[in-house]
């Protein structure tokens, strides 16, 4: 079920920036202009959440079935077989999901997108119906992502050794390719800052793609970077202060390694909107326009892929119901009361929670220091707009929706008896 909700969120999304270009070229002139430029950007930030969220959540999907695919293996199944029913699975789950959210999108989205356009300057009064051919090529590309991204995970369930899956931990991260991805996205936002100042004349609109290329680059690094950035600010609390924050932050650091970590969603839920407004304030501050920004474009452009990476992270947090019940279980047969295994889930989503909100923070920080450090010869004025009241809202939104994922489903497997918890796999 979860993954088919990220799917259908995704397909919501991504039918946003598909809207806007339609309108983009049906109403032509000086508003197409306009309509192009809000549309390239949502287009750019709803990839980013996209390629994160969804990635995350198939292959994390994939691997919870692990252990039922290798004992198809074990009475006698091929794995061309297996590789084949589960791409299948993923290939119908996508096509559903697809459907699903085409469907919403068309009833609900060209009203929303007609709301937020009134209030940007020159783009009220245009209508942004979702045509039936704008409709199935976006559900058509969700659908290919999918299967995209499913291709590795559902080759290697079929083709690894069923030893190996009952000894495996999770998803591997592979070092070369992300790394390399990593490296590469950081280049592009170094590259985009290098030419601030040769665009600061006509407003740097690149500025505000700098935070999300880097967002996505430390999502690329995500393995590494968020199980050292959880060990650095967790250190100054004591592992005796309590039984349950020491378990749930070594459950936390542990998923984090893998690369279907929670974390990587919450950070795309809270980092991207949050560097996206720190470079765009910077540099009204450079161009002394003092603007506060177009609201309308605004929400158009950061309200798909936020909400799009937190239904992604309260998904993937409950997705780990599984995981997290066996290790609740263990508690409860050393001696853990319903308590200390409560504060373990709680203390696990607020290390994910944590963990994002410090490395957004930090980027933030990054992205407004290298644009100042950039322009500040054109602009002597210029200083980095932190966001600290974006950063508290998106935040709370996140915990709002994850929280309740991860609380509700350990609740109610805490009404059963441990060992039972940790026989059917902790549901």
């Amino acid at each position: 079920m979860a993954p088919l909700l990220v799917i259908v969120a995704s397909t919501v999304a991504a039918s946003a920036p598909a809207a806007l270009i339609e309108a983009a070229v049906r109403v032509g002139g000086t508003q197409a202009l306009g309509l192009a430029a809000v549309a390239s950007v949502s287009l750019l930030l709803t990839t980013v959440s996209t390629s994160v969220v969804l990635s995350s959540v198939v292959r994390s999907a994939v691997r919870r079935r692990s252990q039922a695919f290798s004992l198809w293996r074990v009475v006698g199944a091929l794995p061309s077989q297996v590789s084949t029913v589960v791409s299948l699975q993923l290939f119908l789950t996508a096509a559903v999901g697809a459907a699903l959210g085409t469907a919403l999108a068309a009833i609900f989205l060209p009203s929303l997108l007609s709301l937020a356009l009134e209030s940007s300057s020159g783009l009220g009064g245009i209508r942004t119906p979702i045509s039936v051919q704008t409709g199935l090529a976006t559900a058509g590309l969700v659908v290919i992502y999918v299967a995209v991204v499913g291709a590795a995970p559902a080759h290697r369930a079929g083709y690894q050794s069923p030893i190996q899956v009952l000894n495996d931990t999770g998803d591997s991260p592979r070092p070369a390719l992300k790394l390399t991805s990593a490296g590469l996205l950081a280049l592009v936002a170094g590259w985009m800052t290098a030419g601030l100042p040769s665009s600061l004349p006509t407003g740097a609109a690149q500025s505000v793609l700098i935070g999300p290329v880097l967002v996505a680059a430390t999502a690329a690094a995500g393995p590494w970077v968020f199980p050292a950035a959880s060990r650095a600010w967790s250190a100054v609390i004591r592992p005796g202060w309590s039984a349950a924050w020491f378990v749930a932050r070594a459950h936390a650091i542990q998923a984090d390694t893998r690369t279907g970590g929670p974390t990587a969603p919450l950070l795309v839920a809270i980092g991207l909107p949050v560097t996206f407004l720190v470079g765009q304030r910077t540099v009204e501050t450079a161009n002394s326009s003092g603007g506060s920004g177009d609201s309308g474009a605004l929400a158009l452009i950061l309200g798909g892929p936020v909400l799009l990476a937190i239904v992604g992270a309260a998904a993937r947090i409950f997705m780990s119901n599984e995981e997290r019940g066996r290790a609740s279980a263990l508690m409860g047969i050393v001696g853990a009361g319903t308590g200390t295994r409560g504060l373990f889930v709680l203390w696990e989503v607020t290390i994910h929670v944590a963990t994002a909100t410090l490395v957004s923070a930090l980027l933030a920080v990054a992205v407004g220091l290298s644009i100042v450090a950039a322009v500040r010869h054109e602009a002597p004025d210029v200083h980095a707009a932190l966001e600290p009241d974006a950063l508290a809202a998106v935040v709370a939104l996140s915990a709002v929706f994850c929280l309740p994922a991860a609380l509700l489903p350990a609740l109610f497997a805490m009404r059963r008896r441990p060992i039972e918890a940790i026989t059917s796999g902790g549901n």
